[in-house]
């Protein structure tokens, strides 16, 4: 999508068609999906293994997730208990052996339980240096025993003892996750001289998106370069061309917290974010499917993203779910964003760290409500008064360029979807403009009752209490506004027409 500069507070008309951008579309928006982030399991690849005895034909990949679902097909009923302890205590002690190589930086250590090819151990070597350049409290791999597998033909490649198995590569970064995470790899396992070794790894290609599964860390494609503000940790690319881009937007998004802190206030967060800025199609593909922005694009009808901000579940070592059911959290910026005017990067950055301070206020709110505050605070200006200056706030956005026309007319009434899926469907345009009718929103509850009543409303419409996105909004409208949904839509519709009528 292009870009045309906002409205002027110009005096004369902006009229369709004119170079210099009248009624023109806001830059592409920073959309997110807090609670349906895309989730990843690597892919296993092992010599072309494709089948299970009674399945029929499935790749490796099904054969772990049908495994991790109960409905296991294996091949080895036959094969001896003991057989099966052999092979528990042999995984167990190769991820042993990992984890005491991680513990102490050894990479040579860590290598020696690899017995693979030469593609193998150099995605390992350059996945232990990305692991060991990052702030780690603790990293460790560990297991269930009842997740594994023997696809069809592994005994052929490896031995009759050879198995697939899902392991739980866990972490938390100091001070910067709130309990340990995780994120789940698939190694194939086998004895070789009396010692078990892994033999196989996935490769970081044919990636799957089932819907429980953490999507990988940076590292788990290979080696990366780690900056350090005082509120920002940024994970970008390893190559020396790209370190000048990743300080200047650290730079930026660390002079961009104290904004976001001064509207949303929170105990839950404590201002610190970490940012993932990598260029490689593999991991951005593993976090944002093709809804990724590589810079300005022509093409309206899909759906990009210029960041996307994600939870990080916890994680205990066997992969299962902790108690703290959101450990930390994510921004993922895109290519695109690397090259953006220092600008555009500080209203897209604090849209998205406005999900960083809301997320653990209570439950999901309405996705109007959650993007309209986030887009409040992207571009915020204020009067003397201190309350918000909708019209300076408007000169400042811009406005998509049909919605800028729509303005004029009397029944335009905003559009304020609850339910996230929906939100987020459709073309490009029609997502644009739900944003900018939840800006509205939000910058109406600001502009007429203060920030404070913004912070309110937003707080009841995130209260558990209540269940569902639509309960909380009805209760909020009804408690803190004294109003209806009706009512509501009406109003903000009158106030962005009235705002609309400041410019020519």
């Amino acid at each position: 999508m292009t870009s045309p500069a906002p409205p002027r507070l110009a005096p004369e008309p902006l009229e369709p068609g004119r170079p210099d951008g009248a009624s023109p579309p806001a830059w592409p928006r920073c959309r997110r999906r807090w609670w349906l982030a895309p989730l990843v399991l690597l892919s296993v690849v092992v010599g072309g293994i494709g089948q299970t005895a009674a399945a029929g034909t499935v790749t490796a990949y099904e054969a772990v997730h049908r495994l991790r679902y109960g409905a296991v097909s294996v091949d080895d009923a036959h094969l001896t208990a003991a057989l099966n302890a052999r092979r528990a205590r042999g995984v167990t002690a190769v991820l042993g052996r990992m984890n005491a190589a991680l513990a102490t930086r050894d990479l040579a250590g860590y290598l020696a339980t690899f017995d693979g090819d030469a593609g193998l151990r150099r995605r390992q070597t350059a996945v232990f240096q990305g692991l060991g350049r990052m702030p780690f409290a603790l990293v460790r791999y560990g297991w269930n025993p009842s997740r594994w597998t023997r696809p069809l033909g592994l005994s052929e490649r490896y031995g009759d003892a050879a198995i697939m198995a899902v392991v739980t590569r866990q972490y938390q970064l100091k001070g910067w996750d709130r309990a340990p995470t995780g994120e789940l790899v698939a190694f194939t396992f086998a004895p070789k001289d009396g010692r078990w070794t892994v033999v196989g790894d996935g490769t970081g290609e044919g990636y799957s998106l089932p819907d429980d599964s953490p999507v990988p860390g940076p590292w788990a494609f290979g080696d990366v370069s780690v900056l350090t503000t005082a509120h920002v940790l940024l994970v970008g690319d390893r190559a020396t061309s790209r370190q000048k881009d990743l300080r200047r937007l650290a730079g930026r998004i660390e002079a961009v917290v104290g904004d976001v802190r001064s509207v949303w206030p929170s105990t839950t967060w404590n201002g610190r974010v970490v940012v993932y800025a990598l260029t490689d199609r593999r991991f951005l593909t593993a976090w944002l499917g093709d809804q990724w922005s590589e810079g300005e694009q022509d093409d309206d009808t899909a759906v990009t993203y210029d960041a996307w901000v994600s939870s990080i579940d916890g994680m205990a070592p066997d992969g299962t779910a902790t108690e703290y059911p959101v450990a930390g959290a994510r921004m993922v910026v895109t290519p695109g964003m690397l090259g953006s005017s220092a600008e555009k990067t500080r209203a897209v950055v604090r849209h998205e760290l406005t999900h960083v301070a809301t997320a653990m206020r209570g439950k999901q709110a309405p996705s109007w409500l959650s993007e309209g505050a986030a887009e409040y605070t992207a571009y915020r200006v204020l009067r003397s008064s201190g309350r918000a200056n909708g019209v300076e706030a408007l000169h400042r956005r811009g406005l998509p360029r049909q919605l800028w026309s729509d303005l004029r007319k009397s029944s335009y009434r905003p559009d304020l979807v609850t339910d996230h899926a929906y939100f987020y469907g459709g073309t490009s345009d029609e997502v644009d403009r739900r944003y900018s009718d939840s800006w509205f929103a939000a910058l109406y509850i600001a502009d007429t009752y203060g920030e404070a009543t913004l912070r309110a409303f937003y707080e009841k419409a995130t209260d558990p209490a209540y269940a569902g996105p639509a309960a909380r909004e009805e209760v909020a409208l009804r408690t803190v506004l004294n109003t209806d949904r009706a009512t509501f839509v009406k109003r903000v519709g009158e106030y962005a027409r009235a705002l609309r009528r400041n410019f020519q």
